[in-house]
Order: C-alpha cells, then structure tokens, then sequence
C-alpha cells in the first residue's frame, strides 16, 4: 500500500507559482501526483509522504486583493441582520393585547468554527479497473459508496465501503471529500493507497460552521410585559452541493436554516422571525447541532436581557413563558412548552438556582427543545477572575428525550455536548483572512481539555413519549447561552459575540 499526503491550495483559485519537485523526488519512493483538490505527494510510508511534501515547498504566490475576510463577512452580516428578511413565522397579537411602549434592541454574533476531531480525515482506498474497495471512518456511507460510483463511472454495487471506528464526526464525516481524494489517486498510480490529512490540512481545508449575525428586539407594554419578539438571522445555508433552485425557497427552507429561531417556544402575544441569506465562499455545511447553535445562543441571551431590564428571575421568567397553551404549532413542528417547563423545573430543583454565589462567581440558565422533541436546560455556574478568564465550575442538566433505552448512552451525550459547547463558548474561533483560514492547530483554535471540564450533573425527567429522541445535536445549543448568562451574573457584563474575550470581562 502506498501513502499520500496532499498539499492544498490555500485560497480558491490559487496556482502553484513554483515548487521544488527534484528535492521531494530526491526521497526514496516518493512520486508527485496532481488531482482535483492539489497536489499529492505518494510514498511508500507516511512518513516518507510528508518528508516529500515539505521538501516540495510549494510557493502559492501572492493572494489576490479582495481575498475573503471574516471581519469584513461579519460587517455584512451585521447590515444584513437589519434587513426584512425571508419571514418564517408571524404570530399576530390576540385582540385586547396591550401595544409596546418601549422595545429594546440586541445584536449576537457567531463565529466560524471548524470540527477539529482528534482523528484527522483519512481513507484507503484500492481502484482497479472494474471496482473499488474504501476503508473509510464515515458518518454517511451510502452516500460515499453513490458519489464514488459516479466519480469513477461505476455501478454502486462495485464500490465496498468498509466503515471503520470514527475518531470524531460531529457532522464533518458526512462529507465524502477525503474518499474522492484517495480514489483518484489510487486510480492514477494503480495501487492501493492511504490518503491522510494533517492537522493543519483537517483545520484549514474542511467545512466549516459558518457565520451568523441575529437581530431582536423586545417590546414591553405599560406594565412592562413581554408583548412583542422579533428575530432576524443572518447566515449562510450549507454550500456542499449545488444549491437548490430559489422557487424551492419557501418558508419551509428557510425554517430548517434558523432551528432555534422560528421554533421560540415562549408564549409572547406578537412573535416573527426572518431569515437573511449572505452568500459566503468558503465551504460550510454539517456541524454538531447544525444551525441551532447560534439561533438559541442569539435566543437564550437575549431573553437574559429581558428578564434583567424587569427585574424579573430569568428561570421564573422563563417558565412563567411556558404556560398554557401546552402545545402549539411552528411550521412543521408541534411544541410541547409542557415538557420544556418540566425539565426546567428540574433544573431548578436539582441546581439549587437561588442560592447565593461569591463575589465574580455567577449562575446562569438556558434551555431549548431541539427540532421539536429533546428538551434540555442546563444552569452553569462560573468564576470569573481577575483577568477576565473564565472557568465554567459546574453544570447541571435537565433532560426530556423521550424514551431512554440506555440513560449512561444520554449521561455520555451531554458530558460530550457541554464540552463541545465550552469550547465553542470560551476557546475555540476560526478567522479568515485573504482567502485562507488563518488558524491551524490546537494551539490557535482553542477546545476544552480535561482541565477545563467542569462537575456535570445529568437528571432525566421521565417522559411520556413512547419512542427515542436524538441526543447528540440537542446538548450543544444551549450550553453557550447558558455561560454567558452566568457571566453577566457575575460581573455585570453581557457577551454578546462569541467566543467570549477574557480581555472585555476585567473589572474597571
């Protein structure tokens, strides 16, 4: 088996400008290869791949003006956010309900992130001239096994895809680029052979989560009730295929881009949310919790704000929002407020909300029902210190998936699902400038680590769904909410765009 390990062009568009091909041949067993997505370095070891492909230096040139900017792309998304928007659900006051007498304002952003699993994008893959055999650790085998087919001009039933363990999806996986990769280039040198990617390659070259900007607003009546929510999201729908038609964009489509948006499970008299499409180049699509994380961090923090400005208990407020009626339609959903207000009474319970914290130590709560089944409400305490770092102390969940089959399977899921949300929360960004992603390693896109994991509690709220939800998407939303509201407890001070900065948190 041969081994090969691909430079990729680091903007769209860019071209080899030069490269030093004698001094990577030089090496035993090396040979160059071009294909689709650069220029791959094929050895008789690994080691021997990436020796080659240093020694190829490639030079790419000057990046081109105008290159994309993730600084520039969240100014647009800002104006964008300010925009009418695509509208994905109008709920009209009930006659005899007071009008607004003041509404505040609120913007949130979202940054870019990338998957970052342990276990980096890999395949094997062995072509010959009727078949094709793919070891690959794949969230989406079907899938792999149709776009190969139709890459190397075969029936489906020719090409065998043997799964192996997965080091981490997260939604990266469902992708099939890697498989492409490695079958074109066994194809060319008529061998079998082990695509790998580096760190720096599985940071930079993936899909990422794209992007959001959300605008909202709360209007109170005379006696300072919550009689009007608005929110407008501005973001960008997957890019991994060829979009669809814009006839197919109806409400429908853009409700599945905004989960956490136009499914705000709160009884409050006046509600419409919108959608804001921004185009954006760089490749994006599946992350854990899809599109939802950045609409309930958006939801859940601004909703903080209200409770604030009424002086109100922002876990009282909360339920007081889920009376009768128990359930209501969004879209194609049915909301249950029933059982999202039972867990978060548990919550409540089991966290000892109330009770009084230390100076620079806050507790804060948030909570979600995710594509209309699993509902989860976490409540976080933090210390905040002198310089502002944050150390989320402990988490409590709340949980309602329906019918549990296995409750350590759902214990795992949510450990997994606050990890991945505080590393969302507090670490982990990547930015764009001149076409490129600029951060590499877990040296510069920061995740948690077993230092930073906090005391988790998880409680399961009996249910009386006669089937599973699903568990692995629905824990990340609300963690990050839940941390920033808990730091405004803390030191009074609202985070409004992730990844929190330690720098904005000191004390004056």
């Amino acid at each position: 088996m041969l081994y090969a390990s691909i430079e990729r062009p680091p903007w769209t568009g860019a071209k080899p400008a030069s490269s030093q091909d004698a001094n990577a041949l030089a090496i035993h067993g090396v040979r160059i290869v071009s294909c689709a997505s650069g220029i791959a370095v094929v050895a008789e070891s690994s080691w021997a791949a990436l020796k080659g492909r240093t020694a190829l230096a490639v030079d790419w040139g000057t990046p081109p003006e105008g290159g994309f900017d993730s600084e520039a792309h969240f100014k647009r998304l800002e104006e964008m956010s300010e925009q009418k928007g695509v509208v994905t659900r109008k709920d009209d006051a009930p006659a005899g309900t007071r009008a607004a007498a003041r509404t505040i304002y609120g913007s949130y952003t979202y940054p870019f992130s990338a998957h970052a699993p342990v276990e980096t994008m890999n395949c094997v893959a062995d072509v010959r001239a009727d078949s094709c055999v793919i070891w690959a650790p794949t969230q989406a085998p079907n899938a792999l096994q149709e776009e190969l087919a139709k890459f190397l001009g075969m029936a489906p039933e020719k090409v065998e895809v043997n799964v192996t363990l997965i080091g981490g999806g997260f939604g990266r996986r469902l992708a099939v680029d890697y498989a492409l990769e490695a079958a074109e280039i066994s194809r060319a040198v008529k061998a079998p052979v082990q695509v790998f990617w580096s760190r720096a390659d599985d940071m930079r070259h993936g899909h990422f989560q794209a992007a959001s900007v959300h605008h909202l607003s709360a209007g109170f009546d005379s006696a300072d009730a919550l009689v009007a929510w608005r929110h407008t999201k501005a973001g960008s729908p997957y890019n991994l295929k060829p979009s669809d038609s814009a006839a197919a964009r109806d409400a429908a489509y853009y409700q599945d881009l905004s989960g956490g948006v136009y499914d705000v499970p709160y009884a409050i008299p006046s509600i419409e949310t919108a959608y804001v499409l921004v185009d954006l180049p760089v490749r994006h699509g599946p992350w854990r919790s899809s599109f939802a994380a950045s609409s309930v961090f958006a939801r859940e923090a601004f909703l903080d704000e209200v409770a604030n400005l009424r002086g109100t208990d922002p876990l009282a407020l909360r339920l007081d929002l889920l009376k009768e009626p128990d359930t209501f339609k969004a879209g194609s959903l049915t909301i249950d407020r029933g059982r999202l207000r039972r867990v978060l009474e548990m919550a409540r319970e089991k966290s000892g909300w109330g009770a009084p914290v230390t100076a620079r130590h806050g507790r804060g709560v948030a909570c979600n029902i995710y594509n209309g089944e699993t509902c989860i409400a976490y409540v976080v305490d933090v210390a905040v210190d002198e310089a502002g770092k944050v150390r989320v102390e402990r988490v409590v969940a709340a949980v309602d998936c329906g019918l549990v089959v296995n409750p350590t399977g759902v214990e795992q899921q949510v450990e997994s699902g606050i990890l991945w949300g505080i590393s969302s929360a507090l670490l982990g960004e990547i930015t764009f400038r001149d076409g490129a992603a600029v951060q590499s390693t877990y040296a510069d896109f920061g995740v948690a680590r077993m230092r930073d994991t906090p005391a988790i509690e998880v409680h399961l709220v009996p249910s009386e769904a006669t089937e599973p939800f699903g568990m692995g998407d629905p824990t990340v939303p609300p963690v990050a909410p839940a941390i920033v509201n808990a730091i405004f407890a803390a030191t009074g001070k609202r985070v409004r765009r992730l990844p929190v900065r330690p720098e904005e948190l000191k004390p004056v």
